[in-house]
């Protein structure tokens, strides 16, 4: 009979204990990087509130931390340069960057934390240096996540031109979710 090794009762505990965490059913949260390569930032703001001009961000970073057991408990950080606003006309895109509106110079990033605790993403978004609750729509189509919603101007002290932009601005956020976890949390 072989004497024991007390190295060896380790190597089995910490072979088992692998085991265990990768075994199906014990997936380890996932954490998504979001950038300008899998995700897109959208405004749309309305020109006297009715006619829309989109408007979407070319410079962010955040994570996006998902269990795939529980993916209704994910945690999302995103950091967005306020003035990478791009529109399809500059004059405008100045203009929503400006002191009367987002206010770049002063206010040179806007930030979302926010959770999916009930399978819809809300969070708190400060911008124009105003934190508010912002909670958003989302649906998932294969590995596409889309999420959208509506921000008061009032509520973020963007009160500028009253008369020419709308009261509300549309926030659409969608990303790409690596194939293994959109399987995963589309179960």
């Amino acid at each position: 009979m072989a004497a024991k090794r007390p190295g060896c009762r380790l190597l089995w505990l910490t072979v088992l204990h692998l085991a265990a965490q990768t075994a199906p059913g014990h997936a380890a949260p996932v954490t998504v990087q979001l950038g300008p390569q899998t995700t897109t930032i959208d405004l749309t703001i309305y020109a006297m509130g009715l006619f829309p001009m989109p408007a979407h961000f070319l410079r962010f970073a955040g994570t996006l931390r998902v269990d795939p057991q529980h993916p209704a408990d994910c945690i999302v950080v995103l950091d967005i340069a306020a003035d990478s606003l791009i529109m399809d006309d500059k004059l405008r895109a100045r203009l929503a960057m400006g002191p009367q509106l987002l206010d770049a110079a002063h206010y040179p990033s806007l930030h979302y934390q926010g959770s999916c605790a009930g399978g819809q993403p809300h969070g708190t978004l400060t911008m124009h240096g105003v934190s508010h609750a912002l909670t958003l729509t989302a649906r998932q189509q294969g590995d596409q996540v889309a999420a959208q919603g509506s921000l008061r101007r009032q509520d973020y002290n963007v009160s500028g031109l009253p008369g020419v932009i709308g009261r509300t601005i549309g926030f659409q956020f969608s990303m790409r979710l690596p194939q293994t976890l959109a399987a995963a949390v589309s179960k």
